[in-house]
């Protein structure tokens, strides 16, 4: 039998951030077009408004496409997306933001996203623009980290829920021992809901570019498959019934971060998502 092996770096202890959080928005664009919409949700309208609250340190606004199209053109709709979606900030009336981003912004084009399955449609979730606030310090009125579900306010409908704690042995399915209790957490959120629900797990892996050889690719889609496989069998073992739980597997394919230049990167790309839908 011939074994494939794929690097994924593990860790407990992620390295530090250089800023002591990382506030991002991402607005995401039709295929082939930089015409910004859907950069007023109610979260980042409830965000701007207590702006003045929290101490940023720099802004960047990041652009990406998909697959389509050849590597100069996606570049430069990358870049153009992100400087669309600066000058509709920067016709925000707000003097705070404004005073950031005129001297506190990056604003870049980084291309392709790096994908190791092609499909013909590409992958709308990858044509998009992340707004990054970097917050240096000081303690915050607003919530910055409502957006994703916690265990003491209870699930939500058709929003994901990353397992932050939820990690797996190098290269293999197995969960570590010390990402139980956020498990046994999500069986008890699961268990409480009311009504006709289905759970979608998604499995992430980090790392893997798009030159990566043709055994690479296949393995770390079915590694990933197989990681929201062993989260949809532990919560069957636990009695919510089979008929609730869809799972999939990624890859590569949609990574939170990239590029990658940091393990902490890394490790936010290799993750459990949940959904749960009504």
């Amino acid at each position: 039998m011939k074994y494939l092996w794929l690097i994924l770096i593990y860790t407990t202890s992620p390295i530090a951030p250089i800023f002591a959080q990382e506030e991002v928005h991402t607005v995401h664009f039709n295929r082939n077009s930089s015409k910004v919409i859907g950069l007023h949700t109610n979260y980042f309208d409830t965000f701007l408004s207590n702006i003045n609250n929290i101490e940023i340190d720099s802004i960047g606004v990041y652009g990406f496409s998909d697959y389509l199209g050849n590597a100069d053109h996606n570049l430069a709709l990358s870049h153009k997306r992100a400087q669309n979606v600066f000058n509709e900030l920067n016709n925000i009336n707000n003097s705070t933001l404004n005073l950031f981003l005129e001297n506190n912004t990056t604003i870049k084009g980084y291309g392709e996203i790096p994908s190791v399955i092609r499909r013909p449609e590409g992958i709308p979730e990858n044509r998009k623009v992340n707004i990054i606030f970097y917050i240096s310090s000081g303690k915050y009125d607003y919530d910055l980290t409502k957006r994703h579900f916690k265990s003491e306010i209870g699930m939500k409908f058709n929003r994901p829920y990353i397992l932050q704690k939820v990690h797996f042995v190098g290269n293999k399915a197995d969960i570590v021992d010390g990402s139980l209790p956020q498990l046994e957490d999500l069986y008890k959120q699961i268990n409480q809901l009311d009504g006709e629900y289905k759970l979608v797990i998604n499995g992430h892996i980090c790392c893997l570019e798009k030159n990566a050889t043709e055994e690479d690719k296949m393995f770390s889609e079915v590694l990933s498959t197989a990681r929201a496989l062993r989260i949809k069998e532990f919560l069957v073992d636990k009695g919510i019934s089979e008929e609730h739980i869809d799972y999939n597997g990624f890859s590569f394919d949609k990574p939170l971060v990239y590029p990658e230049l940091t393990k902490e990167d890394k490790q936010k790309n290799r993750r459990i998502e949940v959904i749960v839908y009504k």
